[in-house]
């Protein structure tokens, strides 16, 4: 499959307008990052809409995706605050066909990912549902943690830790996304350590004894611990060094 990623133009408002009204229009559409029911009244979205709410001061930009040139999935990243420390993405849209195949990642959210923590941001947000039995794992997956007390917001420090000094020796040889482990679950992330709550991120590729663990104090939205085990002797290769 041919896939393409671009940032929103005003020249897309068209094709993209027509995107957006086809799928709202079916019953299920995967939006906001979960799949939800269709409301009973569906707002017409419109070319002047979309121009329009992308020159708002908070949008860093609206990603679309295409396959063979036809659009088929698009989202949207804002900064939360005037303070651009956090990111939030929303408004996920994906063709019925391209769904529950891993697509939107792969080729969308992945690169949306990794700009967003070459960016100035310390965090970023996403809002979806406790139910979102496919997509909470993999948010999961690539560095969100479900924030306790809440359904669901959820929290990603992956553009604060990657450009943490003491984590430097680990990245300089690993993916940050890609050799990141932890379990799969549904619930809430906070652990206790210390005899305090916090968010853990575990790094270890699989064919090494290299590690990083970083802590998170979810309430003060800091990081509060830095572990990072790497040996002197170091063979590149494999899938953990895919950038």
């Amino acid at each position: 499959m041919v896939f393409q990623v671009s940032k929103f133009r005003n020249c897309d408002s068209p094709e993209l307008a027509r995107f957006l009204n086809d799928i709202r229009s079916s019953n299920w559409s995967l939006s906001s990052s979960a799949f939800v029911p269709r409301p009973n009244i569906l707002p017409l979205v419109t070319a002047e809409k979309l121009i329009k709410a992308n020159d708002n001061e908070c949008r860093v930009g609206l990603f679309i995706l295409r396959h063979s040139g036809v659009v088929v999935s698009c989202s949207q990243i804002d900064k939360k605050n005037q303070k651009q420390d956090v990111i939030v993405f929303s408004n996920v849209e994906t063709e019925p066909q391209y769904q529950k195949r891993g697509i939107f990642w792969k080729a969308l959210g992945n690169t949306c990912l990794r700009q967003t923590c070459l960016s100035d941001c310390k965090r970023i947000e996403l809002t979806t549902w406790s139910f979102n039995r496919k997509g909470i794992p993999l948010y999961k997956r690539v560095g969100f943690r479900a924030v306790p007390g809440t359904s669901l917001l959820m929290e990603n420090y992956l553009p604060s830790i990657v450009k943490l000094a003491a984590a430097r020796p680990y990245f300089e040889r690993y993916d940050y996304i890609r050799t990141l482990r932890n379990k799969r679950s549904y619930g809430y992330d906070a652990i206790e350590a210390n005899g305090m709550s916090v968010f853990e991120y575990c790094w270890k590729p699989r064919k090494s004894t290299d590690t990083l663990r970083v802590l998170v104090d979810w309430q003060r939205k800091e990081i509060i611990d830095v572990e990072c085990n790497v040996t002197e002797t170091y063979h590149a290769g494999g899938e953990d060094q895919d950038v």
